[in-house]
Order: structure tokens, then C-alpha cells, then sequence
């Protein structure tokens, strides 16, 4: 049954002392204690600024609790606010597992699990998001999906979006560690096999928040372990060979790390079918090709670094790393300290063969400004 809580204005005007729980029988008044009052009223205006997509109205001034779009009117409360474990670190594993037994079933549309992600995020950060729909009212539902994802790069970073949405659902994970990092704080490290099959460990960082949730003819304010960020890394972190398990985070580093010994026929094991026919598939010429100016600091570099990571689509990954080493300065025969930016452009191999659901290395371009990382966008 679809629950509507109108917040009446008079009674957020009387310091929101009280609240009205309306259903299809009974219209029930709920107090909520003064101490609340500060807590409620964002709440309330974050309802109004409600999203279409979850079967929200823009216009109507209440919050429609277990709204279901047609795609998944069958799989679950799609609404229900994420994080309800309880205090301790218990109730934020809990709360982790429960977005993932969510996400690992298969059985969630896109919406749904958009819709869980967003969830499961803190009161603060939902807020930028209804405030950001808010002043876009054109957007059709179609563009709305397309801007939360978006927004979820912030606390999501390209290797959890990856393997939590864009790639399909996740396999089984395990909890490999968790850190209480302050009072109402925690840390947990999980292992998870994505659906193509990389291994990658998530660190999910979890807050402890009071939030305002419905319950039976009415609401109330209770704790709730909330999702700050979530950031990936690879499991096995420098792969001799392209491998489903290894994820394009590796992928650069293992190539970083090879050329960096001058091995280079460990860096052309991860160049893909695509860019390995460009050279004819030759491995002496592609080490001449390392021999150029542009790229020669790559070889035997001191140090190498990633400053930024996009995942442009499912199958499409690109890294900027910053790399300091030694180069000919022009005019000169010398070798001189430089720094210089390099691009990596990946793919998600799903030709058959020995390399499906691998990721490999299409190119790698040399720039001075990281920025022109996303110049190109998701071509």
C-alpha cells in the first residue's frame, strides 16, 4: 500500500511539532519532539522537490513513501530508506549487505537500483540531489536517470559504479575488514566479483545520521547508518597478463609498473586486439614507438600517479595518471627531471576468444592538462 505524509504548513510554521501520516483509512497526527524540528523541516522541503521517475509528483507538497515505477512494481519496496541495521559496526554491515543482497539478486531494474544507491546516501547528499531536479523541471525522465547517475560519481567513484550498476549485477562479495574511524564513523572493506567478472575490494565509508522515516500511521525520527562514499581498488593490483579478473584500475598499473622496469613485453600483453592491429602486431615496433619523445619518459620513470578515473560507459574506461621521470629537453642532448600527463583509453573486451570481459588498452595519448580527459567525452 502506497503511504502519503503530508507535512501541513501550519504545522511547520508551529516549529513542526507535529506531522500527518494520511492513508486510504485514517489520517493520524504523529508529535515529533522540538529537538527534531531542525531535522524535519529539510525532510519536508526535500519532499516536495520529489523526483518523476519514482513515481513522485514535482507539484504535489507531500512525500509519497513505496512509490513504484512500472518497471519494478514487482521487486520490493524500491523506497524504503537503506541503513536500517541499528548502531554498532553490526548495523553498518548490515547495511552495506543489505544494498548489496539488493544489487547481487538480479532481480532490481536500473531504476530500482538507481534508486538504492541514491537511498542509502546521507540526508545531506540526497538533499543536492532533489534541490539539483528541482531547478531542472524540463528534464523528462529519461534525462533525470541520466543526471543521477551522474550525481553518483560524487560519493560513487568509477570502479564501485562499475561493478554496482553500469557493468550488471554483482556476484557474491565478502567482508574482508571493518574500522570504526571515529565515533559514528566506519570504514568496511569488501571483496566483490563483478559481472564480468574483475575482482575489486569496495572501502564503503558509513556515517551514523537521525533520519525521518514513515511508520505506521505516522513518522518518526530514528538512526540510520548512511553511505558517505564508496571507493574501489583492484584486488590483484598489478596483473602479468590481461585476465576477466583484473579491472582497468590494474590494468593502468600494471602497464605503469612494467614500463617503469622497462619490460616492455609485459605493457604490450594488456594492449588490446584493436591497438595491437594498428602496429601489426609487433612487438619491436611498439617499443620504437616508446622510443619517441613523447613518450620516452615512460621508460624507467621514478614515479606515476592517477589523478583522475572516468568510467564513460559500461565498456569504456579512461585514466589520467601523472608520471615523473627523464626526457631530452629540446635543443639539448641531455637528459633533464620532467612531469608530464599521459591519457589511458580502455575497453571491455566481448569479442570471443581468449580475451572476453578482459580490459585492455586501446591508446594511450600524452597531455599537459588532465582536463582533456573529458574533452572527448564517451566517444
Amino acid at each position: 500500500m502506497a503511504i502519503t505524509i503530508s507535512l501541513a504548513t501550519r504545522h511547520l510554521a508551529n516549529s513542526c511539532r507535529s506531522a500527518y501520516c494520511t492513508t486510504k483509512k485514517a489520517s493520524v497526527p504523529e508529535a515529533i519532539c522540538s529537538s527534531s524540528r531542525d531535522r524535519v523541516l529539510p525532510r519536508a522541503v526535500r519532499g516536495k522537490l520529489s523526483v518523476g521517475f519514482r513515481g513522485w509528483s514535482r507539484t504535489r507538497p507531500s512525500v509519497r513513501v513505496c512509490a513504484r515505477s512500472s518497471e519494478d512494481s514487482s521487486a520490493g519496496d524500491a523506497n524504503v530508506p537503506i541503513g536500517r541495521g541499528g548502531g554498532g559496526p553490526e548495523g553498518a554491515s548490515a547495511t552495506v549487505q543489505e544494498l548489496l543482497d539488493l544489487l547481487t539478486s538480479g532481480e532490481a531494474g536500473k531504476v530500482k537500483v538507481l534508486d538504492a544507491l541514491l537511498n542509502s546516501l546521507t540526508e545531506a547528499q540526497q538533499d543536492e540531489w532533489y534541490a539539483a531536479v528541482a531547478a531542472e523541471p524540463t528534464w523528462t525522465d529519461e534525462e533525470e536517470l541520466r543526471q543521477l547517475e551522474i550525481f553518483l560519481e560524487g560519493p560513487f567513484d568509477a570502479c564501485a559504479l562499475r561493478v554496482l550498476l553500469l557493468n550488471g549485477p554483482p556476484m557474491v562479495g565478502r567482508t574482508l575488514s571493518s574500522l570504526t574511524i571515529a565515533p559514528g564513523e566506519l570504514l568496511q572493506r569488501i571483496l566483490l566479483l563483478g559481472a564480468t567478472g574483475e575482482e575489486v575490494v569496495l572501502a564503503w565509508r558509513l556515517v551514523m545520521e537521525e533520519s525521518l522515516e514513515p511508520v505506521y500511521k505516522g513518522i518518526k525520527v530514528r538512526d540510520r547508518w548512511a553511505v558517505k562514499s564508496v571507493k574501489g581498488e583492484p584486488a590483484e593490483p598489478l596483473p602479468h597478463d590481461a585476465s576477466p579478473t583484473a579491472s582497468p584500475e590494474a590494468v593502468v598499473a600494471a602497464q605503469l609498473a612494467a614500463l617503469a622496469e622497462l619490460d616492455v613485453q609485459r605493457c604490450f600483453n594488456f594492449a588490446s586486439p584493436a591497438n595491437k592491429a594498428a602496429i601489426g602486431d609487433n612487438l619491436s615496433r611498439f617499443a620504437e614507438m616508446l622510443q619517441v619523445p613523447a613518450y620516452s619518459i615512460l621508460l624507467g620513470h621514478k614515479v606515476s600517479n592517477v589523478l583522475s578515473t572516468k568510467q564513460l560507459t559500461s565498456k569504456k574506461f579512461v585514466c589520467v595518471c601523472g608520471v615523473e621521470g627523464t626526457e631530452t629537453a629540446p635543443g639539448s642532448e641531455s637528459l633533464q627531471p620532467r612531469r608530464a600527463v599521459f591519457i589511458w583509453i580502455l575497453s571491455l573486451q566481448k569479442m570471443e576468444g581468449s580475451y572476453l570481459n578482459c580490459w585492455m588498452t586501446d591508446a594511450v595519448y600524452r597531455g599537459d592538462d588532465s582536463a582533456m580527459l573529458f574533452q572527448a567525452g564517451g566517444s
